[in-house]
This record gives C-alpha cells, sequence and structure tokens, in this order.
C-alpha cells in the first residue's frame, strides 16, 4: 500500500510580494494607531485575532486591540516573515517574528512569534495570533 503524499504547497511571487506588503502595511497600521487603514486590513474574509492577552471573531474587536496596542505606545518592528504558501482554506499561511518595545513591554525589547492566514490578492488579514513570551534564543541562528 502506498504512502500518503502530503499536498504540494502553492507560493507564487505574486503571494510572497501580497504577505510581504499586507504584513508591512498592518505594521505600519498598528504603530500609527490608523484606525481606517486597520478596517481595511480586517475587512472581508476576516475571522479570527489573537493578540496581548486579546482575542477577537470581529473586525471590530481586532481594530480595537490593535489600536489598543499603537495607543499604549507599544511599537512593533518586523524581524522575520515565512510565507509558507497556501493551505487549504485558499489563503497564504504565515509564521512571524516581531520584535516589540515601549511602555508595558520589557526594556528594551521583546521578540513575539505568531502565525496567521493572510487573504492574497486582496491583502487582507483573514488570521491572526501574535504570543507574549520570548522568542527562544538558539533556535534559528539569525537570532
Amino acid at each position: 500500500m502506498p504512502e500518503p503524499v502530503a499536498a504540494s504547497v502553492r507560493l507564487t511571487a505574486d503571494d510572497e510580494r501580497c504577505a510581504r506588503q499586507t504584513f508591512d502595511g498592518l505594521i505600519a497600521a498598528v504603530n500609527a494607531s490608523d484606525e481606517a487603514r486597520l478596517a481595511s486590513l480586517f475587512g472581508g474574509s476576516f475571522q479570527w485575532l489573537g493578540v496581548t492577552s486579546a482575542a477577537s471573531y470581529e473586525v471590530r474587536g481586532a481594530v480595537a486591540a490593535l489600536l489598543a496596542v499603537g495607543r499604549s505606545g507599544e511599537r512593533w518592528a518586523l524581524k522575520r516573515l515565512d510565507v509558507n504558501g497556501r493551505g487549504w482554506h485558499g489563503g497564504v499561511d504565515f509564521g512571524v517574528e516581531i520584535r516589540r518595545s515601549g511602555p508595558g513591554v520589557p526594556t528594551p525589547f521583546m521578540e513575539s512569534a505568531g502565525k496567521g492566514v493572510l487573504d492574497c490578492p486582496a491583502g487582507r488579514v483573514m488570521l491572526f495570533g501574535l504570543g507574549e513570551g520570548r522568542v527562544p534564543r538558539g533556535v534559528d541562528p539569525r537570532s
């Protein structure tokens, strides 16, 4: 009996570009507390957000959670974005490391890991979860 074969992951240059532009836009919108831009990033196919101990299945709640991050003075910088191809849901899967700094974050910064799904080519967030903990050192030689 043949062994099962995992479905191939499709990742196009357009998906890669869309994922990077969408995530850069998300970080810029959080840092600027840009409510209109956040709302546009979470419209349409949005399903779930979980960051900074807040979770929401509604666009309004997702925008409010990320506005609270930006308005607190916390700033995000993208350390790494791994674009992993399309999953069963049709979106583009990703893993991310974000360097967080500002009030309420251990000095001088904290690196948090997350993952999710982006709606490309629409340039929207479908799912995004960001952990509170530190990214373990020594796991990645780029750390």
